[in-house]
């Protein structure tokens, strides 16, 4: 139109001044034309951003709510598993969860909704409108992040959290759950649990942030990648299959017992999934958690009689029992390392308990300080007589080398892992009565023989026993029967170590059995006490002290239960000698006629020793005489402790309940001097007792009547 008005204006100049007014009306009614469209472009512009905004809402809605759904299956899910016949099979704590807590636990919704809120403003605040749906590489960024940066943040965080202000402030309350269940892993106080949140925000958010996240991954993390871990951690049963806790994935993911442990012992394992960063920052409880593991998936160990606390006699068979693949293996395992490679360990070893031992406080490291690195045999029964004799027990052999025992500063700290032993025994074997001294745990100078753990044995349930009367029982037989077969003529002995328990007792039997004991000691009052009871026993002739040691060389009956100069004075190729000495004087190899008198025979089955010779110095089918004084107590039943002095006249009754079981002397070569003639072996014949015969008369009864005998002579007893 303007157009046209110009043109006719060109042509006709008559009419110039009605044509601008034309044109100046046009003009107008152009310039509201153009603002109407502003406003229509204006009103386009406000719908799509409107559409946008409900766009992303509607996006941030269905992401909320699968989030929602998400989590509340998996933590509802796995309370069901947690409650199945599959998971009390595995059950880890048996004793149920209190009420409060039940209660506290299924109010997990609230929690859940907080979460779900947090991921919409997160999401409203950094996700871009081209975020993918999904990607690889957003996952692998999201692992990434946890593994490196998670992980790191919670362990430091977690330990902070146990500090003793912020403990009793705000971690306590998770840990009010002692029996776990899948919902205890969203109990928190509020203020720890915005914390957590925003924690564990960082694998879906950094990687949004640098252009590599999704929607999947923002909307699935946490309910797959963080609740279920985190729930399996606290489902109270182990879900795992055993080869995990031996494999390598283990240092990177944990398993239900390793979390377990941090919820009963609250120190240690504080990772959330990677068990590496306890492992490298001395966290880790190797000890209860490997064991609370295997305990969950063998029910078998609920039938054990007694524990054997013993120690090895090198540093080298110390170290066998170390390595992971000794533990608790099948009975036709063999021996998986040999002496050569322990002593490669040796230094790394000493290292991991010995120096924290004497230079670390008790609380610093105590998975190494406590009972973290004890080692554990099973052992069986036997058949005799076509019967099964069934004791199930455990062997534990502690890490603590033997000059440990013999300083004074360190007494204290070893009394105290042995009551920590008698705790783990109570709490991880609850079918257990009778824990079983070994060696230098029951040394009198360093708790009176155990007298000094009673206390805390009365309280757990438990009955000490040092086992010293089956040794003393066992070495008066060994003598007797080496007299026997001529191995030495006269009925006379040389005796060191006669004022310890073992050594009065030994020297108090073969007395009254007409044996002449000389004694070598420096105490005097010990000797007068021991003469005392000779004479009370009617044997006091039979008891004399040995003034002179150069005396010994005449002595062809020696024996030895502690380490001397004895052994270089005494007639090497002649002189039988016997040791009951731990650990064993030097130069003993040097004697020809020499044996150890603290070892039993078992009949096979007895003792399962695949595992463990090596490790405490025996030979196939031995078993040491306090080990298994022991397993008697434990097969007999006898509700009292054995500590203290060896009674004496209960020696034959513990010999025979032990013959009775299948214990008897090990089988020596043919001895090495002749036979005394026939008129002084007649003589000595009628002079020993039925009771302490050699060991071939034992083959002469079945199981019914060594067990007859047994009963007749514990009632006597």
């Amino acid at each position: 139109a303007v157009v046209g008005v110009c043109l006719a204006d060109m042509s006709g100049g008559a009419k110039k001044d009605w044509r601008d007014d034309r044109i100046d009306v046009l003009l107008e009614r152009l310039a509201e034309a153009e603002k109407q469209l502003d406003g229509v472009r204006e009103a386009k512009a406000a719908a799509e951003a409107s559409w946008a905004w409900t766009g992303a809402a509607m996006r941030i809605v269905a992401c909320v709510g699968i989030f929602f759904i998400a989590r509340v299956a998996v933590l509802q899910g796995m309370q069901v598993l947690a409650d199945s016949p599959f998971a009390r099979s595995r059950r880890i704590r048996h004793q149920p969860p209190p009420a409060d807590q039940v209660k506290d636990e299924n109010a997990f919704v609230t929690s859940v909704a907080v979460s779900a809120v947090e991921l919409a403003v997160v999401m409203w605040m950094v996700v871009p409108e081209d975020l993918p749906l999904f990607t690889w590489t957003s996952f692998l960024h999201g692992i990434l992040v946890h593994v490196t940066l998670v992980e790191f943040i919670y362990y430091w965080g977690h330990r902070l959290m146990h500090h003793r202000t912020v403990y009793s402030k705000l971690h306590k309350h998770h840990h009010k759950s002692k029996t776990t269940r899948p919902l205890t892993a969203v109990r928190f106080l509020w203020l720890e649990h915005l914390l957590y949140d925003a924690l564990f925000a960082l694998p879906v958010v950094l990687p949004v942030l640098y252009g590599t996240g999704s929607y999947t991954l923002m909307v699935l993390w946490i309910p797959f990648f963080l609740d279920l871990p985190n729930t399996m951690g606290h489902t109270n049963f182990e879900l795992l299959p055993e080869w995990w806790i031996r494999s390598p994935l283990y240092y990177l993911f944990y398993t239900t017992t390793y979390h377990a442990i941090h919820h009963s012992k609250t120190h240690y394992n504080y990772a959330l999934f990677v068990p590496l960063y306890d492992i490298a920052f001395g966290t880790y409880h190797r000890e209860y958690t490997e064991k609370d593991f295997y305990f969950a998936h063998r029910r078998a160990r609920d039938d054990k009689k007694y524990v054997f606390l013993a120690m090895s006699p090198s540093i080298s068979a110390s170290l066998h029992g170390y390595y992971p693949d000794l533990f608790d293996q099948p009975q036709s395992a063999a021996l998986s390392y040999t002496a050569w490679q322990s002593y490669v360990m040796a230094p790394f070893q000493f290292l991991i308990h010995t120096v924290p031992f004497l230079f670390l406080p008790d609380n610093f490291l105590p998975e190494l300080l406590n009972v973290a690195i004890n080692f554990e045999y099973d052992h069986g029964g036997s058949r005799s007589g076509g019967q099964q004799v069934a004791v199930p027990g455990i062997v534990r052999l502690l890490p603590f080398p033997g000059f440990f025992y013999f300083i004074g500063a360190l007494r204290g700290t070893l009394n105290q892992r042995l009551r920590e032993q008698l705790s783990y025994v109570r709490h991880y074997y609850p079918t257990v009565r009778h824990v079983g001294l070994g060696a230098l745990n029951k040394m009198e100078s360093l708790n009176g023989g155990g007298a000094a753990l009673l206390p805390t044995a009365n309280a757990l349930g438990l009955r000490l026993v040092h086992g010293n009367t089956m040794t003393a029982a066992a070495v008066c037989r060994y003598v007797i029967r080496a007299h026997g077969t001529g191995r030495f003529p006269e009925k006379r002995a040389l005796i060191t170590g006669a004022t310890s328990k073992v050594g009065r007792a030994v020297v108090l039997y073969l007395a009254q059995h007409g044996f002449d004991m000389h004694l070598v000691t420096s105490s005097a009052p010990r000797f007068e006490a021991i003469l005392a009871d000779a004479r009370a026993a009617g044997a006091g002739e039979h008891i004399h002290r040995l003034e002179d040691l150069a005396e010994a060389r005449a002595f062809k009956c020696v024996i030895l239960g502690k380490g001397t100069d004895v052994v270089g004075l005494i007639d090497r190729e002649e002189a039988y000698v016997a040791t009951f000495s731990v650990p064993e004087p030097p130069g003993l190899h040097r004697c020809r006629n020499a044996e150890t008198v603290g070892q039993l025979w078992s009949e096979p089955g007895l003792v399962q020793q695949s595992r463990i010779e090596h490790t405490l110095l025996l030979e196939r089918g031995t078993v040491f005489a306090c080990h298994a004084g022991t397993m008697v107590h434990a097969h007999m039943n006898w509700d009292r402790h054995e500590i203290g002095p060896v009674d004496v006249g209960s020696m034959d009754a513990v010999w025979e309940a032990g013959r009775a079981l299948g214990f008897d002397l090990v089988p020596v070569p043919a001895a090495p001097r002749p036979a005394p003639p026939p008129e002084q072996a007649e003589q000595d014949a009628q002079e020993v007792p039925s009771e302490v015969a050699p060991s071939s008369w034992c083959g002469k009864m079945d199981i019914s009547e060594r067990a007859a005998v047994a009963s007749q002579l514990v009632s006597v007893a």
